[in-house]
C-alpha cells in the first residue's frame, strides 16, 4: 500500500502475488502513462470513483480523470474523501498501491549481482546490459567562459593591445570579443573556449 505522505510503500500485500492481481487494470492508468522511477506506481493514488457516471454527467462535486481505467477515464470525487464517505455516496474506493518487480528473484539474476558502471548502480541486469550502461564517473575537462564562448586573440605587446578599442591584455596575449563571430582586426585569430587547452584557458 502506498503512503503518499512518506512517498514510500511501508507495507506489502502478500495476497497479491502478481502485478495483474495487485494493479486493477480496469481502474488504474495504463503503464504507458505511469510516473517514472524504480517502482511502477501508476496507481499510487487513493481515490473514490464511480463507474456508473459518464464523462458528460461528471460535474459539480466530481471530476473526470482521463488517465484512469487504462486511459478510458473514470469519474472521481473532486475532493479527497475517506472510504466510508465514498461508499455513502455510492462510489467505490481505490486504495493506493504499486507493484515492484523483484530483484535477484531468480538464480540467473542473483548470480549477475549488482551492475556498477561509473557513478550508476543498476539492479537485476545482465552482464551485457551492464557493459552497455558504462559511463564516465566525472565530466570531461574543458575550457569555458562565463561571458562569451568565443573571442579574438593575438600575441602582441601590451601597449599595442591597449591601444585597440574594447581589447584586454594578460600574460597570454591580447583579446577582444568578435562581432558576428568575425575578427575584424588584422592578425587576430578567432578562438573558441572549447578548443583551448587547460594551459591556454588559464
Amino acid at each position: 500500500i502506498y503512503d503518499s505522505n512518506k512517498k514510500a510503500y511501508p507495507c506489502s500485500l502478500a495476497q497479491y502475488s502478481s502485478q495483474s492481481t495487485c494493479i486493477n487494470s480496469t481502474i488504474c492508468p495504463s503503464p504507458s502513462s505511469a510516473k517514472g522511477g524504480w517502482i511502477e506506481d501508476y496507481c499510487a493514488e487513493t481515490f473514490c470513483y464511480f463507474t456508473n457516471i459518464t464523462h458528460a454527467s461528471c460535474t459539480d462535486n466530481f471530476k473526470w480523470n482521463s488517465l484512469l481505467a487504462g486511459g478510458n477515464g473514470l469519474c472521481v470525487t473532486a475532493a479527497q474523501i475517506n472510504e466510508q464517505q465514498c461508499k455513502q455516496q455510492g462510489g467505490e474506493y481505490n486504495i493506493a498501491r504499486g507493484w515492484s518487480n523483484g530483484a535477484w528473484n531468480t538464480k540467473e539474476s542473483c548470480d549477475a549481482g549488482i551492475c556498477s558502471a561509473g557513478s550508476q548502480i543498476s539492479l537485476d541486469v545482465s552482464t551485457d546490459e551492464c557493459g552497455e550502461s558504462a559511463a564516465c564517473d566525472q565530466g570531461c575537462s574543458k575550457c569555458a567562459s562565463t561571458t562569451n564562448s568565443m573571442f579574438c586573440y593575438a600575441s602582441i605587446s601590451q601597449q599595442d593591445c591597449l591601444s585597440l578599442p574594447s581589447a584586454s591584455y594578460n600574460d597570454k596575449g591580447c583579446f577582444y570579443n568578435p562581432i558576428n563571430s568575425v575578427c575584424d582586426i588584422p592578425n587576430f585569430t578567432l578562438l573558441q573556449c572549447e578548443d583551448m587547452t587547460k594551459e591556454q584557458c588559464e
